[in-house]
């Protein structure tokens, strides 16, 4: 405390914590340094995502943190992952062995009729459910996570602040959904597809998993968090990697089951791990465009919605004129304001 007060600077430094600092690694000078370079940094990617002996001492550390941890593996493997296998696994084929040796064609039906009931009563509820409450769960665990390692998160609200987080959070989902479009149609590349969609998806998760952190600093967009996962484009394959392959070979329900379980654990180790980022070098680039093409169909979505509402529009008045350009005004000192803002955001930190 006393070392605080005598270096008011570092005082400043720790009101408001940033992301840890980039473990950095020495420039790499010939290609065969680069190749070293690439696979230690995809190597470290790895071994912090195994790092589960942090994330377990964080977990045992917090009550609130075990709370919200355990209604994650209540609902999504207790409830929805655990009544999918048990029906799959055990009710069906039981039901089938019971109703096939009647010739009845519509005795023999009733397995199918009780599975469709089954889904559309239990599983399917249940795996609405989950999409409500895992998304408050899984930011209220990261939040208490950060907390707990010393962040403060954001907690300064205006009604300009809700509006945009509510207007980024439309993007990010947006974002998600045509990331997942994109991996779909790099699976019907001939030979290479289903390796491309693969490397896809691991992005989009390790994406998901550091974008709960980056939130929580507060005044950094959406595009200015994908650069900066960008620039860690070795790193972060690396560290989706363990991830991705965990779930993504299962049929979809198991699939989202596993996701979903692990998920919170990956949560965490992200708000602990210190990625590494790429350096330029004659032969790498340090930024790859991971998202570019999901970037260009994001932008088709509102420009179409752009257009629609355009087309729908009141012919112009001088009334109309006028407040097209008060409005115009009021864009511009916008701007203004939002490229300033996006300067100071420039000081985040690489974690």
């Amino acid at each position: 405390m006393s070392e605080a007060r005598n270096h008011p600077q570092q005082r400043n430094q720790r009101s408001t914590p940033s992301p840890s600092p980039t473990t950095t690694i020495p420039t790499p000078t010939n290609w065969k340094e680069e190749l070293i370079f690439l696979l230690t940094v995809f190597y470290t990617g790895v071994r912090h995502s195994f790092s589960v002996g942090k994330a377990y001492r964080v977990i045992s550390r917090s009550k609130s943190i075990q709370k919200t941890f355990a209604n994650c593996l209540f609902l999504n493997g207790g409830l929805f992952l655990l009544s999918h296998l048990v029906y799959d696994r055990i009710i069906h084929p039981h039901i089938n062995s019971l109703f096939s040796s009647f010739g009845d064609s519509l005795i023999n039906s009733f397995p199918n009729v009780f599975g469709l009931f089954y889904y559309m009563l239990w599983i399917y509820p249940i795996y609405l459910l989950s999409f409500v409450f895992n998304a408050v769960w899984y930011g209220e665990l990261a939040e208490l996570t950060y907390k707990k390692l010393g962040g403060k998160g954001e907690t300064v609200l205006s009604y300009q602040s809700i509006l945009q987080g509510a207007s980024d959070e439309l993007y990010r989902n947006l974002m998600f959904l045509t990331t997942l479009i994109f991996s779909f149609l790099l699976y019907t590349v001939p030979l290479v597809g289903p390796i491309l969609q693969f490397v896809m998806i691991t992005y989009l998760y390790a994406f998901f998993c550091f974008d709960y952190k980056w939130l929580l600093q507060g005044g950094i967009s959406l595009e200015r968090r994908l650069r900066h996962f960008e620039s860690h484009w070795t790193y972060m394959l690396g560290f989706g990697l363990p991830f991705t392959a965990a779930s993504y070979f299962f049929p979809y329900l198991i699939s989202y089951g596993v996701y979903a379980i692990i998920y919170p654990l990956f949560i965490i180790v992200a708000v602990i791990a210190r990625p590494i980022k790429n350096m330029d070098t004659p032969h790498l680039r340090k930024s790859l465009p991971i998202f570019d093409a999901s970037r260009r169909m994001n932008n088709a979505v509102v420009q179409g919605i752009t257009w629609l509402r355009n087309r729908n529009k009141l012919p112009e008045t001088p009334n109309n004129i006028l407040n097209e350009n008060n409005s115009d005004n009021n864009d511009n000192g916008n701007n203004e304001e939002s490229d300033n803002n996006d300067n100071d955001s420039d000081n985040l930190k690489q974690q």
